[in-house]
């Protein structure tokens, strides 16, 4: 998920942000023993142990050196445990900065009222950290990752915690039922599958195999009958098709979304104005930032208008 600092726009007005603490942790049902630590080495802990130093201007260069490029690990954070290696993007930085991701997922969480914590749709789920943190504080969560080289980490993960309120898909979600040829760019985050065949944040792509789609509607319809009331949506760059295949949620439903445009594909500007068509409205939009001040920096919310979309994480609101 790209980080982009807050620029200023049309309608662009501070939102305050304030760090949410995580709910009370989780514990396996029926009284079973929770998992043990595994660390990948001592230096590894070490930097670890000094993970509150993570919005300190380089710091993550400086632990990540230390740490050391691989090994496996078994840690938990606030009560959710994941089992990794140093040498994925993202369980690295769940190891040994806390979490990946945790202040936007905090920032998601604090615009979603209370009444509307029932069911939450993870469309892009890749191994799990994002449901796994929606599993404290909604009532169902639905993930959807068709990676198949992700999806049996996302179900371990999901096993580790006894998450029993996730349903773990392996499918994507788009306008209609197919079977597509899924990529996945060279580099250490696996997760970042696309259907897409140009290249993701400027690296090449190399071929994964077929993955199946489902129409959003009809799929989410049958597995999910109640109320939608939040969407995550990670697709790189398959946001149109996604969108447009959960119309009649939107209309029916009004959830709120949190969406990342683009991922690491070029997006035009045609794009977009097709994903804004599709979104809920009328609504309030959020981008997410990062300010600095002084050697700290961290996470924040940028209210907008829809006119300053052109990327990166956005949180739409309902009005």
């Amino acid at each position: 998920m790209a980080r982009r600092r807050a620029r200023g726009g049309r309608g662009v007005r501070r939102v305050e942000h304030r760090t949410h603490r995580y709910d009370a942790p989780l514990s396996p049902a029926g009284g079973a023993l929770m998992p043990s630590e595994l660390h990948p080495s001592a230096a590894a802990r070490a930097m670890r142990a000094m993970r509150g130093l993570t919005n300190l201007r380089g710091w993550h260069r400086v632990a990540a050196a230390a740490a050391g490029s691989s090994g496996a690990f078994r840690v938990a954070n606030d009560g959710l445990w994941l089992e990794g290696d140093l040498g994925s993007l993202i369980e690295r930085e769940f190891y040994l900065y806390g979490g990946y991701e945790r202040e936007q997922i905090d920032l998601f969480l604090s615009l979603v009222p209370r009444e509307r914590r029932g069911t939450i749709l993870d469309i892009g789920a890749n191994i799990g950290t994002h449901s796994l943190r929606f599993s404290q504080a909604f009532e169902h969560v639905l993930s959807f990752e068709p990676n198949p080289l992700v999806i049996d980490r996302l179900r371990r993960n999901v096993a580790l915690n006894d998450a029993r309120n996730i349903a773990v898909h392996h499918v994507g979600l788009g306008d209609a039922p197919a079977d597509l040829e899924l990529f996945a760019p060279v580099g250490t985050n696996q997760g970042l599958g696309t259907f897409l065949t140009t290249d993701q944040y400027d690296l090449p792509l190399e071929r994964i195999g077929m993955s199946r789609i489902e129409a959003g509607d009809a799929y989410v319809g049958a597995h999910a009958p109640g109320r939608i009331d939040a969407i995550k949506c990670d697709v790189q760059g398959f946001e149109v098709q996604v969108f447009a295949g959960l119309q009649d949620i939107i209309r029916r439903d009004r959830p709120i979304v949190w969406v990342e445009v683009g991922g690491g594909a070029h997006t035009v500007a045609d794009e977009i104005a097709a994903l804004i068509a599709l979104l809920p409205a009328p609504a309030r939009y959020f981008r997410m930032s990062t300010e600095s001040t002084g050697l700290v920096s961290h996470a924040t919310l940028v209210e907008a208008d829809a006119a300053d979309i052109v990327g990166g994480d956005w949180v739409i609101v309902p009005r």
